[in-house]
């Protein structure tokens, strides 16, 4: 297996909502806090990494790794020797634009699973405070596939920019692609979907 992580899973961390602290043997304990709306309150989740700090200032692909959920709030990616063709774990976040959320075609939505949707409360000075999205999945996908993943907003009206998982004989991987505009209207609103819909 492998794993992506965005850069916009570590940006804004000023603000105090990601907290980043460098372990032993080259690893990074991430920890994101959700917010539980019905307790109105921030319960903290850990995720813990094998790479350095400075590693998630860019988006990151971390080869042959398994991921292990240690307990209701903490998750462990572990270095191992295995295949990486079994499919491709992500941890995304959209920053471009706010409130922020992810979207991918709605025919592809049996290639994703979520395991874990986090929310905790970020601001921007011209918008206010809002609930910002981190998605933690797992995209399986058949040979020669690819699953486009737009990184956007709430409610779109347009998508801009999009990474996209792929599938060859050989293994998985991920690529990114900008300047891809496409305008969400009635006619085709439904052929996109909000990770948050899964």
């Amino acid at each position: 297996m492998k794993l992506f992580i965005n850069s916009g899973v570590c940006e804004r961390k000023w603000n105090g909502n990601v907290k980043i602290r460098e372990l032993d043997n080259d690893k990074t304990e991430l920890k994101i806090p959700n917010y539980l709306e019905k307790e109105r309150r921030e319960e903290y989740i850990t995720v813990i990494l094998p790479c350095v700090p400075e590693d998630l200032e860019k988006d990151l692909t971390i080869q042959r790794i398994s991921l292990h959920k240690k307990n209701t709030k903490t998750y462990q990616i572990r270095k191992e020797n295995g295949e990486n063709d079994k499919g491709i774990y992500a941890l995304l976040r959209s920053t471009s634009v706010v409130p922020d959320d992810v979207f991918i075609p709605a025919t592809m939505k049996d290639r994703v699973t979520i395991i874990r949707r986090i929310r905790f409360v970020d601001d921007e000075v011209d918008y206010g405070q809002f609930l910002s999205n981190v998605y933690l999945i797992k995209v399986n996908l058949r040979c020669d596939e690819t699953l486009p993943v737009y990184m956007t907003y709430r409610n779109p009206y347009a998508i801009t920019e999009q990474y996209v998982f792929y599938r060859n004989r050989y293994s998985y991987g991920i690529t990114k692609k900008l300047e891809t505009f496409i305008y969400v209207n009635k006619r085709n609103s439904k052929d996109f979907m909000s990770l948050s819909q899964l």
